[in-house]
């Protein structure tokens, strides 16, 4: 649990991608300031990664062996760090973490998304209002790192729209970082799930993710309709910045059979058919 006293419980699924993850929580650090790190408290699991083949040696390298940097990270400052022998599912992964803690808030980051200094506490900051229930980030593609999704330094993530067709979709993607239409702080339908802080009252009034969604992909926007349907709003918050990889865990060799998207839209589409609305010509 967390110790007494926390503010924010940080939320981190790993899937084998512990030198993102790595990378990942060493920027917490400034990307909470000015909290002060015995206000927060980061909470890993090891999502059952598997005993995997160096593609250079072709030995073979134990889970354990792989985690040792994130764990030793974690105990240094200490922050909790678990594992679980079987795969249960990025829902679940996220769901056990949160758990294991007591803090109000709740941010989760997946380990492909590397905050900048400031950005945890603009989320927090934001949720100082009592109708805002969920806040995202405004996440970049990195520029440090090649993504298949878009080029470096351009928008990734500024909230979840819906087209007239009912698909979700990321607005302005791949625009200019600094394109004012993409800097505007408003509420939306949905932000993305690799970076978002919620109220641990609304987590557990809502039960969490929800653990249907197997491997994952549509709990994140599955969980924004509840908060809405709850009254409260969805922020995208622009002043909170990070870059986002995007699908960490495949591009490190995980997960490689892909997601069960038709599937998981089908459960969401049942779920919140009476919630789905064309709202894209608000940000056009």
């Amino acid at each position: 649990m967390s110790p007494k006293g926390t503010l924010l419980d940080i939320l981190v699924p790993i899937y084998g991608e512990f030198g993102l993850a790595e990378k990942a929580i060493d920027r917490v650090k400034a990307a909470a300031e000015p909290l002060t790190p015995d206000k927060y408290r980061i909470i890993a699991i090891d999502n059952g990664t598997p005993t995997w083949i160096s593609k250079e040696t072709h030995e073979e390298i134990a889970p354990q062996k792989m985690a040792e940097p994130v764990r030793d990270l974690l105990r240094a400052n200490h922050d909790a760090f678990f594992r679980v022998d079987d795969n249960v599912g990025y829902p679940q992964a996220v769901n056990q973490c949160a758990e294991r803690g007591i803090s109000p808030l709740i941010l989760i980051l997946t380990s492909d998304v590397f905050l900048e200094p400031g950005a945890i506490h603009a989320m927090v900051s934001a949720l100082d209002e009592p109708s805002i229930g969920a806040v995202g980030p405004k996440l970049l593609f990195p520029t440090d790192m090649e993504s298949p999704h878009g080029p470096g330094g351009t928008i990734q993530h500024a909230g979840l729209a819906f087209d007239v067709r009912g698909k979700p979709y990321h607005i302005f993607i791949g625009w200019s970082a600094d394109n004012p239409r993409a800097n505007v702080r408003r509420d939306m339908a949905a932000v993305t799930g690799a970076c978002f802080m919620t109220r641990r009252s609304l987590w557990q009034q809502i039960g969490g993710y929800d653990p249907r969604y197997g491997l994952g992909t549509f709990e994140d926007i599955d969980y924004c309709f509840a908060v809405r349907s709850l009254g409260k709003l969805v922020l995208f918050e622009p002043k909170a910045v990070g870059f986002h990889l995007v699908s960490g865990a495949r591009l490190q060799g995980a997960n490689s059979n892909g997601f069960n998207l038709p599937l998981n839209e089908t459960i969401f589409r049942g779920k919140w058919a009476h919630m789905l609305s064309w709202d894209e010509w608000r940000y056009l």
